[in-house]
C-alpha cells in the first residue's frame, strides 16, 4: 500500500476519533482491535499488515473522500433538516428518489458533527442486527448483550450526549417488525434526540397503504414523522453540473454527456468521475 494512501486513512481514522470521542469507540465502530488503532495514528505502520490496513479504509470509506461534495439543492434541504434535527431535537422523514445524493449527505453530515449518528439499513436485518448496528454507529460494543439491553444501552449513552441525532437511512427496506423500533425510539427519545430517516418514494406509499389499512403500527410511525414527508426532486441537470465542476470535470461536452447518460442518477455521475480521475492518473 502507497504511503499516500495510509496519510489518507490516518487523516480519515483521526476524524473518527474525534467524532466520536476515543480510539476505543472507533475501533469498534471500524470492528478492528483498539491496537490497530492505536497502532496506525501513532506511526507503528510496521506493526500493521496491509491486509489491516484495508480493512480499515474500506471501512472508513476513505476513497470516498476523493469525491468533492458539492452544495446541491437537495444536499442544502437535507442539511437544513439534519441541522434542525440536531439542534431542536425534532424527528423529520426526508424521501428523495434512489440516486439523489441523499446517503452521501448523511455520511458528511455524520463526519462533520459530533454525536450525530448514520445507519444504512438493509432487507435482511432484524431487531437485533438493527440495534446492534446502531450502537456499532455509536462506537459502543454490543457484544454478548440481549435485545432488550442494547436498546437499554442506546438509550443509556444517548441520554447523556450533547444534541444527539440519529439518521435511519434506508429506512424502507426494513422488515415490519424492525420497522416498529422506530416507534420505540421516538417514544424512549422523544425532546431528547433528533431523528431523521430517509427513504425513497416507495416509503411514503408504504406509509400511505399501511394507514389506510389500519396496518398494526403505521399510524403511530406516520404521526410520529409529523404525518407528513419531505420530499425531495431527482438531480437536475443544474445539480450534476455542480458535482461535475467541482470534481475537476469543466469541458462542456464532457459535462453534457455525462448528464446524458447519468438518467439523473447521482450514483451514474460518480463512476463517470472516478473513471475521469482514474484516467488522468494514467
Amino acid at each position: 500500500m502507497k504511503s499516500t494512501e495510509k496519510e489518507l486513512i490516518i487523516t480519515n481514522l483521526n476524524k473518527l476519533v474525534e467524532r466520536l470521542g476515543s480510539q476505543n469507540k472507533a475501533a469498534n465502530f471500524l470492528n478492528v482491535s483498539s491496537a490497530t488503532v492505536s497502532q496506525i495514528i501513532n506511526g507503528k505502520h510496521e506493526l500493521i499488515r496491509d491486509e489491516m490496513f484495508m480493512k480499515v479504509k474500506n471501512n472508513l470509506n476513505a476513497h470516498n473522500l476523493k469525491h468533492q461534495i458539492a452544495e446541491t439543492h437537495n444536499k442544502q434541504k437535507i442539511d437544513f433538516f439534519l441541522k434542525d434535527a440536531k439542534e431542536f431535537k425534532s424527528v423529520h422523514g426526508i424521501i428523495a428518489p434512489e440516486g439523489s445524493g441523499k446517503t452521501q449527505s448523511a455520511e458528511t453530515f455524520t463526519e462533520n458533527n459530533k454525536n450525530t449518528y448514520h445507519i444504512k439499513c438493509s432487507e435482511y436485518w432484524n431487531r437485533k442486527y438493527f440495534v446492534q448496528q446502531l450502537l456499532l454507529a455509536m462506537g459502543e460494543d454490543p457484544e454478548g448483550l440481549t435485545t432488550p439491553a442494547l436498546m437499554d444501552k442506546i438509550i443509556r449513552v444517548l441520554l447523556v450526549k450533547q444534541d444527539p441525532t440519529i439518521i435511519i437511512d434506508e429506512i424502507d427496506k426494513l422488515s415490519d417488525p424492525v420497522l416498529y423500533f422506530f416507534i420505540t425510539l421516538y417514544n424512549l427519545l422523544e425532546d431528547k434526540c433528533g431523528i431523521v430517516t430517509l427513504a425513497t418514494p416507495y416509503f411514503k406509499k408504504r406509509l400511505e397503504n399501511g394507514v389506510r389499512t389500519n396496518k398494526k403500527g403505521y399510524r403511530e410511525i406516520y404521526s410520529r414523522l409529523g404525518k407528513k414527508l419531505i420530499e425531495l426532486p431527482e438531480p437536475t441537470s443544474t445539480c450534476m453540473t455542480q458535482i461535475l465542476l467541482i470534481n475537476g470535470i469543466d469541458s462542456r461536452k464532457n459535462i453534457q454527456d455525462i448528464i446524458k447518460d447519468s438518467q439523473s442518477d447521482l450514483r451514474r455521475v460518480k463512476k463517470k468521475i472516478s473513471a475521469n480521475n482514474r484516467k488522468k492518473a494514467a
